[in-house]
């Protein structure tokens, strides 16, 4: 198999995607453009690459004079149609899985005859970049990582794998993943300018300018305790403390006895190397790989220990139970096998593609063998019949299209008649109104076998008499003459409007005052939506009717005083002097 060859094996079993067959087994369904992928086109129903739809469509290809080939390949059904040599060649290999992040990177593939949208990029550690590279729909979603300023003494990464080693009390701090980058290290400790000598033999003796050593140049009366790690590790994991020896009144440079935290590493498992309190938490364990020399889903690994040394290795995954999913989860280098995809009614034509309750996968067709011309009774290929040009199949038997014979029923005891193999009744079909093949025109409904209009008087398909005055036939149905159709088919009346003889202001209105048929008495007005005596307006804040011609406390409008120097006249404020 050449290096090509072996590349798309791989991803076909590792990864895919099976589209809808319903009518043609390689594409996904589909009404308009806008519901197919941007290099795709809705071609007949289902979304196919572009080079296909332009190319005339699914079943496009032109028969050159005097050979048998195609202009256009047809894919996944094992021929060289287009005579180039190559088998099932797509116009546009690319395509996406459906899988979140950069996993939606594929290629178009043939399993099963049928095309798999096979993925060419696998899920990988996830990095600080602004990309999905694990896959999981999320981006840059890393703890922070360790981190220590280079112009500093006291901590190195020699591996530059994110490992530091500190000497003292320094230690490491913390940089956060924004914004595709890693940003400034933050809650780092570096080390003090000197050495400071501890006046308590018990304290432990630091390493304060982390240089390796413990109170180097004190004086010292006896031993003390010491300990040249971090702070916080001391009694932590396998870290612990030691003691410095008094030599002629100068303290030994060697803190012995004591363990310093070390990298996590694979090589003591169950044991918390850098007393940080969690053991075995090696930076990167478990995250994703491809494990080399695995097959199908396998492949998908996480990064673990295997007991064979200290580093990381990628640990392929265990097989599991194959499914109908277009993967090939047993990993065994095939995809789906055990899945009769012509035949199983929970899988017909394609994964999850179940069959309904009076249905039967038929080819890979979810069919009514009830009424099937080309399965009648069964499947063709387990002794179905298939109906001639001139029959229909009735209840799983070929019967002549004009004849209901073998029908379920006989049309004339239900009132009915027999219209092309089916009983109808010709009262209310408007396909077979009053009689076989009378068809109403659009708008039209059946009524009493005759092809009318619908309105009041025969309205909706159940042909309702609306009632003359309070109902309006309204997209097909009898609806209530109210503020939603007043008067007429949706015309609807706004807030603070009733309808009346038509749309009438509720605050103004005499006849409909506050309320729809609030009448108000003869002669009064309707004002704000309450009833007052003609020449009065309703003053909300005193909840009453004022004439605003003169009253002293409303002149002119509600709430406009006059004051005790001067008297409302014809609705102006004048002073008392002046008179009205």
């Amino acid at each position: 198999m050449t290096a090509r060859g072996w590349i798309g094996a791989v991803v076909v079993l590792l990864v895919g995607c099976t589209a809808d067959p319903a009518a043609h087994p390689a594409y996904v369904g589909c009404e308009s453009d806008d519901q197919c992928a941007a290099a795709e086109r809705c071609d007949r129903g289902f979304c196919v690459p572009r080079a296909i739809a332009d190319g005339g469509g699914l079943d496009a290809g032109r028969i050159d004079a005097g050979d048998d080939c195609r202009a256009d390949e047809i894919v996944c059904n094992g021929e060289d149609d287009d005579c180039d040599e190559t088998v099932d060649e797509f116009p546009v290999p690319a395509c996406d899985t459906g899988t979140p992040g950069a996993c939606g990177d594929g290629q178009w593939l043939c399993s099963g005859g049928a095309p798999v949208c096979g993925a060419t990029v696998f899920p990988a550690p996830e990095a600080c970049n602004g990309r999905d590279d694990d896959c999981d729909a999320d981006v840059d979603e890393l703890a922070p990582i360790e981190c220590y300023p280079s112009s500093l003494d006291g901590c190195t990464d020699e591996d530059a794998d994110g490992a530091f080693e500190c000497e003292g009390v320094c230690r490491p701090g913390a940089a956060s993943c924004v914004g595709g980058s890693f940003g400034e290290c933050m809650d780092y400790v570096g080390p003090d300018a000197e050495e400071a000598c501890t006046p308590d033999p018990e304290t432990p003796a630091r390493d304060e300018d982390c240089d390796g050593e413990i109170d180097e140049g004190c004086a010292c009366v006896d031993d003390q305790a010491c300990y040249g790690g971090p702070d916080g590790t001391q009694g932590v994991g396998v870290c612990i403390g030691g003691r410095q020896t008094c030599t002629a009144g100068m303290l030994d440079s060697e803190c012995a006895g004591q363990i310093l935290p070390s990298p996590e590493t694979c090589a003591n498992a169950m044991a918390d190397d850098d007393c940080d309190g969690v053991m075995d938490d090696i930076p990167g364990r478990g995250d994703p790989c491809v494990a080399t020399g695995a097959v199908g889903q396998c492949q998908l690994g996480h990064r673990g220990c295997d007991g064979g040394g200290p580093e990381l290795v990628c640990l392929a995954a265990e097989p599991v139970m194959e499914t109908c999913d277009g993967n090939d989860n047993d990993c065994d280098m095939s995809i789906d096998e055990g899945f009769d995809l012509s035949n199983d009614p929970m899988n017909c034509g394609a994964c999850g593609n179940a069959c309904g309750a009076e249905e039967t996968c038929c080819g890979g067709d979810c069919v009514d063998v009830r009424a099937s011309a080309d399965h009648c009774g069964a499947c063709a290929t387990d002794g179905g019949a298939t109906c001639g040009a001139t029959e229909v199949c009735c209840n799983g038997s070929c019967a002549d299209a004009a004849s209901c014979g073998t029908c379920m029923e006989d049309c004339a005891m239900s009132g009915r008649e027999c219209c092309t193999g089916a009983c109808v009744d010709t009262q209310g079909d408007e396909n077979n109104c009053g009689g076989c093949g009378v068809e109403c025109a659009a708008g039209q409904v059946c009524c009493g076998g005759s092809c009318v209009g619908s309105d009041a008087s025969h309205c909706g398909q159940g042909c309702d008499v609306c009632t003359a005055g309070s109902e309006l036939c309204c997209s097909g149905g009898c609806v209530e003459v109210g503020n939603a159709h007043c008067n007429a088919c949706g015309v609807a009346c706004t807030t603070g409007q009733c309808c009346d003889a038509g749309c009438v202001d509720l605050e103004t209105d005499p006849t409909n005052c506050g309320d729809c048929g609030n009448t108000c008495p003869g002669g009064q007005i309707c004002s704000d939506g309450n009833c007052c005596p003609s020449g009065q307006s309703w003053c909300a804040a005193d909840g009453a009717c004022q004439n605003l011609s003169n009253d002293d406390d409303n002149c002119g409008r509600c709430g406009n005083s006059c004051g005790s120097l001067a008297r409302c006249c014809g609705g102006v404020c004048r002073g008392l002097s002046l008179g009205c």
